[in-house]
């Protein structure tokens, strides 16, 4: 019994040794989870110290990092699926992939199939709403227009697995929301989805391979659909041209432990006859910069096809994503994050303007998630609306 003990002790003592041991010998843990290593335990966590402990030692094993590469590889090679590592358990217990990798090494977010799998409240409800906010604001006289943008699960179709969780699920509720969508008589509902499929049999196509979001060519067309809806005759087909290459570090490769770069033609537009003038480029700490374009004075081009007066812009990542695609034709543009930014300041800044686009990507709409306090931002613009007409 005492050399059980014993071996017990060792290994205990080994256990909580092994980061130190490694620190000195050079070994160094990194950050394989997308979230900071665990801190060391303190003697203010009480009775939680040893489950920090636990988390601490865990973080800082040596050769960790091999270990779980080791398994992300096996479980990609032989379930072709990410590891436990980048799962997310509901309530039910199902536990869906924050990434399906598809054909080719293509990676899909798992919030296309979470989301809409996992919704509550009848599919027409999210439509229901967004029919209230485009009446609300053209009754008061404003150019108005909804878009919803399109997953890339649900465009870049060929690259998909034949077998992966949520599979069904999504797509009968992607289904049933498109159907309501499609049947809504509303000139100012944009739908991407034709001429989203279509351009993705260009060189490139519109979503990045590693990433969550589209290509630049997608931006084109986020841009050309949205002005072909609040101002027709302002896109100028003559501006788009296909030069360069578009990088950008997909968003999803820290799901399996791995870096990737995609690269894809670029598309850029140029106006010689606007200039254009910002107050910064929109960013995480600036969300909502005034960003302006005016007719150049030594220009001879036709400054008349810009968006007159104010916009304002309420949108996610994907607009964020494609500034360079809708900037220049606009004279007085403002963004918005429809999740980040106050509600109080959307209210004002709806209230102030002459044109307004909501923007919402699929699996946020499918769902049902607008905007945090939706309810509430509905209500309060509306009373900002009414207030006006006094």
């Amino acid at each position: 019994m005492g050399r059980a003990k014993a071996v017990i002790a060792v290994a205990a003592f080994g256990f909580v040794l092994a980061p130190v041991v490694a620190f000195a010998l050079g070994g160094r843990a990194t950050e394989l989870e997308n979230r900071e290593l665990a801190p060391p335990p303190s003697a203010s966590d009480g009775w939680k110290v040893f489950d920090r402990a636990s988390e601490y030692t865990t973080d800082h094993l040596p050769l960790r990092p091999a270990a779980v590469r080791a398994n992300e590889e096996l479980t990609r090679e032989v379930f072709r699926q990410p590891p436990d590592v980048a799962t997310i358990t509901t309530a039910d217990g199902t536990q869906y992939p924050r990434v399906v990798v598809g054909e080719d090494g293509w990676l899909y977010y798992g919030g296309d199939f979470l989301n809409p799998c996992t919704a509550r409240g009848p599919v027409k409800a999210p439509i229901d709403q967004l029919r209230r906010f485009t009446a609300l604001l053209r009754a008061s006289g404003r150019h108005v227009a909804v878009v919803v943008v399109p997953d890339k699960s649900d465009v870049a179709v060929e690259h998909l697995p034949h077998r992966y969780i949520g599979r069904v699920c999504a797509a009968e509720r992607r289904r049933a929301f498109w159907q309501a969508y499609d049947a809504v008589d509303d000139p100012g509902f944009v739908d991407l989805r034709a001429p989203l499929r279509h351009a993705q049999r260009e060189p490139g196509g519109t979503y990045l391979r590693s990433d969550s979001h589209w290509t630049a060519l997608g931006q084109v067309i986020y841009a050309r659909e949205v002005l072909q809806t609040i101002a027709p005759g302002v896109w100028d087909p003559e501006a788009v041209h296909q030069r360069g290459t578009f990088r950008k570090r997909g968003d999803l490769g820290p799901f399996v432990q791995a870096e990737r770069v995609d690269v894809v033609p670029g598309y850029v537009i140029e106006r010689p006859a606007v200039r254009l003038d910002a107050e910064a480029f929109p960013s995480s700490k600036h969300l909502s910069p005034r960003l302006r374009a005016t007719a150049r004075p030594e220009s001879t081009g036709d400054p008349s096809r810009l968006v007159p007066g104010r916009t304002v812009l309420i949108g996610d990542s994907f607009t964020y994503n494609s500034v360079p695609g809708w900037q220049p034709w606009f004279s007085d543009i403002t963004p918005y994050h429809r999740e980040r930014s106050s509600r109080a300041q959307m209210v004002r800044a709806v209230a102030g303007a002459d044109t307004v686009v909501l923007e919402v990507v699929e699996r946020d709409a499918v769902a049902g998630r607008l905007m945090p306090g939706w309810g509430s931002f509905l209500k309060n613009l509306q009373s900002a609306l009414a207030e006006q007409k006094k």
